[in-house]
């Protein structure tokens, strides 16, 4: 997979004659290199808020990925037609990326998951997929799929949905890790 970078600049602001300091850090996670980088004249301050923010990261792939078995993401996939309580941050960000879904009439779908596993195979055996094969799994992909009967309840509408949230999950962690960084 492609690495993207994506630096988040927080600059501190001191009532000081101190020169600040560049403190940079990088961490891997959602099939990314995540870099932040620090101006400031306090390290502990830069090493924590750079802890605060990979916590984060880390906690949010926890719930989102699904490269991840076990993930909130990946469990909720395995709950066809049944109304399923999830966490706050998944509840938001996959009303967010139906609300995508809708505005750009479907062109961004994260229900495209079983396709984009269809494809990633085609990657490995470098065979293009059939006519059916492509058919059988877009029998499964629709946004309109995915249902919120009310808050932190979601319903999954079809057999083998696969939700994938690369195309929203970076983007929501790192509002997430913004979020963090102008609290402290």
């Amino acid at each position: 997979m492609e690495r993207i970078f994506f630096i988040i600049f927080l600059l501190f602001t001191c009532l000081t004659t101190h020169a600040q300091k560049r403190f940079e850090y990088s961490h891997q996670q959602m099939g990314t290199q995540i870099g932040l980088v620090f101006y400031t004249t306090d390290k502990v301050l830069a090493d924590s808020m750079a802890l605060l923010a990979f916590n984060r990261i880390d906690e949010l792939n926890e719930k989102f990925s699904d490269y991840i078995d076990t993930s909130e993401l990946s469990l909720l996939a395995k709950e066809v037609n049944k109304e399923v309580v999830v966490s706050d941050d998944l509840f938001r960000v996959l009303k967010k990326a139906t609300e995508v879904s809708e505005n750009t009439n479907g062109a961004f779908d994260i229900s495209a998951g079983p396709l984009i596993q269809l494809w990633r195979e085609t990657r490995k055996t470098r065979i293009l997929p059939s006519a059916s094969a492509r058919n059988k799994v877009m029998q499964n992909v629709g946004y309109k799929f995915v249902e919120f009967p009310k808050k932190n309840v979601v319903r999954l509408n079809a057999s083998a949905m696969q939700l994938d949230l690369g195309g929203i999950g970076k983007g929501f962690a790192a509002d997430e890790v913004i979020k963090i960084l102008e609290l402290n």
